[in-house]
């Protein structure tokens, strides 16, 4: 079945990059967005069990000076659950405000995985594409 699978996904010729474009952003309530691209690796790979969608894997979480345990249970949006070596995120993950407070947060990865590149994307980097109107 991997093989068939294998097979398959080569022939989509899903362009893929290895860019997870993480960007964090601060909301007028405190709260800390990590963003970043996202992909389901159970569609992207010959081995479809993995259905999770997922975005970066946290190795660490500090707002100023204060860790943020990965842990912690205020963590629930956009988080997935707690790994030896680190937390996925969804691709959208929230710090809520009451942990960010401490000042400016700084994360560090653990992993990343393979993003599909939006068609988007591919028209403006090749300037094709269609335009409105």
């Amino acid at each position: 079945m991997a093989q068939v699978r294998a097979r398959i996904l080569g022939r989509a010729r899903q362009p893929l990059t290895d860019d997870p474009a993480v960007t964090l952003h601060t909301s007028q309530d405190g709260s800390v967005t990590i963003q970043s691209r996202a992909a389901v690796p159970g569609y992207l790979s010959p081995d479809p069990r993995d259905r999770r969608t997922l975005g970066v894997k946290i190795k660490s979480l500090k707002a100023g000076d204060e860790m943020i345990p990965l842990d912690h249970p205020a963590l629930t949006r956009g988080w997935h659950g707690v790994e030896a070596d680190g937390r996925w995120t969804d691709g959208r993950a929230i710090i809520p405000a009451a942990l960010a407070k401490d000042g400016p947060v700084t994360i560090a990865l653990a992993a990343t995985t393979r993003y599909p590149v939006p068609q988007s994307a591919r028209s403006r980097a090749t300037g094709t594409g269609r335009a409105g109107g």
